[in-house]
């Protein structure tokens, strides 16, 4: 179907007035389209030309479908730099956002074979461990599992953990001047509890960030699991050659 003043196609110009609401702030960040039908019926066009539509602006990443609730306007997603040693409440505050947590399990517990050969302590030694949903304003948006040696971290079981980083807190409240980082960066898809945890699609993809955490000193302080919503994030590095 073609606008006959400008031999344009009507999908092109529905989405060329919905990318200008979104620039121009009448549609904001996490706000849902009318449904396919409404917007056919106000534009006075087929449901397949508004699907069209959609789906060229979700092809330049200003809108997102999700199975079952519609289509909404893409949030702006957080920069994790791959760079940098930052954490989730560093790099959430520099963006302009306002970060929290809510605990899942904070607790000693004794290190298993393979996590105690990470940590450089013996098997069975006890470990602080740290069961995190991390939020962005009111939306989930990863999922954290943080295994540290007791000896070192003790202190973490009597801190509020909910609106503060835990590098922040390592090195106040343990008294450990932090050092560097090993990262291993996958994707992996959500299984059905973190997906519930997330409010995401089951098998939706996740930024998986493993890190074994290390001080200034060489000691290794301990193995840091993250889920991110691929959604929300992503990662960005500067390599030279």
């Amino acid at each position: 179907m073609l606008d006959s003043a400008r031999r344009i196609p009507a999908y092109i110009k529905i989405a060329e007035q919905i990318s200008q609401q979104i620039s121009g702030g009448k549609l904001a960040p996490g706000d849902r389209l009318p449904a396919e039908d409404k917007l056919a019926s106000a534009h006075q066009v087929s449901r397949m030309t508004v699907r069209q539509a959609l789906q060229e602006l979700t092809h330049d990443g200003l809108l997102v479908r999700r199975h079952g609730l519609g289509t909404f306007v893409v949030r702006a997603k957080v920069p994790r730099p791959a760079t940098r040693m930052t954490g989730f409440h560093e790099e959430l505050v520099a963006s302009g956002f306002s970060p929290s947590s809510r605990i899942l399990e904070l607790d000693l517990r004794p290190a298993k074979s393979s996590l105690a050969k990470r940590l450089g302590v013996e098997e069975k030694a006890r470990i602080v461990y740290i069961h995190r949903l991390r939020f962005v304003g009111s939306e989930p948006a990863a999922e954290n599992w943080n295994f540290l040696r007791a000896d070192l971290c003790a202190p973490l079981l009597k801190t509020d953990l909910s609106n503060r980083g835990l590098y922040e807190l390592i090195e106040q409240a343990c008294h450990i001047s932090l050092g560097w980082v090993e990262q291993r960066v996958e994707a992996r898809p959500a299984s059905k509890q973190v997906a519930d945890h997330l409010e995401i699609r089951p098998g939706a993809p996740l930024l998986f960030v493993e890190r074994l955490t290390y001080s200034k000193d060489d000691r290794v302080i301990g193995l840091m699991e993250s889920l991110y919503r691929s959604d929300r994030y992503v990662l960005t590095s500067v390599l030279y050659r």
